[in-house]
């Protein structure tokens, strides 16, 4: 099988999780045999990584967003290339990114890592509402070609279905063998004391509620901090947070770390009482599934997608609303102080290379 991928974000290129996703389910496709053509940005000559090649558009803005739009309006040029100079059984636009890609005959495939019209009450400046009114209406353009729609999550598939009336599948991703059981941290599971957060510092992930919970957990301890990995995206929230923080007298049990590679993050991991993602909106995190994998309890809100499946486990994952948050995070607190959490096996890229495979198959084999 050869895939025509459309994606903005691929390695060395990010901005949050979605780039190594793809890889990595690239990579597990092309140990199957399938070969994968990917139009990305990027600078510097095509490279071959594999079963994979990957086509590169060279940015040429300094800020992210006007790259993707611009990367967007680019693809179609490179895909009409690819269309003729190979064979291609499924053309796979990853979100909107292929949005302005000619549809032919080939199976169009759209791979929702998100949904922006979901998003658009968490913004209030008028630049971020501009931008995600443009990304809703690219994804009303790539849903309307789109033959088959994969959904990361059910909240995804729900979202699709309940905005657009469109019918999706659904293909949860994997996390990496990297994060699978290592149990190698040098702390005893009596000595894990602190609270962890993982992912970019925005409001969507749910780091405004950052005193409220630090708050309602010095009630409970007065030895327990909040450690923050990931980067600062949104430095007004950061300062805010700061701010409510000192007003408060609870400075010292909150920590930002920045960014880790992925073997400190599983040091962060295993080093945690507790791993706590009170989400906004969040259509698959990686970060609960890892800590799990981990053997680390995790607190997730209803706002995070993939928590329906949590639902089905027992032992070390507390859900939760929103508005309660704080109080469920003392409550998994003390739970996580008597039981020592089990190791889960979730899906590796393989499996979901193979459910990928045999889905694409139907489509283009029919």
């Amino acid at each position: 099988m050869n895939i025509l991928s459309i994606t903005h974000q691929y390695p060395p290129y990010h901005q949050g999780g979605r780039a190594k996703h793809i890889q990595s389910l690239f990579q597990a496709l092309g140990d199957k045999g399938v070969k994968i053509d990917v139009i990305t940005l990027g600078k510097g000559a095509s490279r071959q990584e594999d079963n994979i090649t990957v086509h590169l558009i060279e940015p040429v803005f300094q800020v992210d967003a006007l790259n993707k739009f611009y990367f967007i309006s680019k693809a179609n040029e490179r895909a009409k290339k690819l269309k003729q100079d190979k064979k291609i059984d499924i053309v796979l636009s990853h979100s909107t990114d292929g949005a302005f890609v000619s549809k032919d005959e080939i199976p169009f495939v759209v791979k929702l890592h998100g949904f922006r019209a979901s998003w658009m009450h968490l913004h209030k400046k008028p630049t971020r509402r501009v931008y995600y009114e443009l990304e809703r209406w690219l994804e009303k353009r790539v849903l309307k070609k789109a033959d088959e729609v994969i959904a990361v999550s059910e909240m995804v598939k729900r979202d699709v279905k309940n905005f657009y009336g469109v019918q999706s599948v659904v293909h949860e991703n994997a996390i990496s063998d990297l994060f699978r059981g290592r149990m190698t941290t040098d702390k005893s599971f009596e000595d894990k004391k602190n609270l962890l957060m993982v992912g970019s510092f925005v409001r969507r992930k749910g780091c405004h509620l950052i005193p409220s919970i630090l708050e309602k957990m010095s009630e409970e301890r007065n030895d327990v901090k909040l450690i923050h990995v990931g980067k600062i995206s949104d430095g007004d929230l950061y300062h805010e947070v700061k701010r409510k923080l000192g007003s408060k007298g609870l400075s010292k049990y909150f920590r930002a770390h920045g960014r880790v590679d992925r073997k400190e993050l599983c040091r962060f991991y295993e080093g945690s009482r507790l791993l706590i993602h009170p989400a906004v909106y969040d259509p698959y995190p990686k970060a609960p599934m890892e800590a799990l994998a981990l053997g680390t309890h995790v607190v997730v809100s209803t706002g995070t997608g993939g928590y329906e499946e949590l639902k089905k486990r027992t032992g070390g994952i507390h859900i939760s609303e929103l508005q309660n948050f704080p109080d469920k995070v003392v409550e998994a607190y003390r739970s996580a102080l008597e039981e020592k959490p089990d190791v889960y096996a979730l899906k590796s890229w393989d499996e979901v290379a193979s459910e990928t495979l045999n889905f694409f198959e139907k489509i283009a084999y029919k």
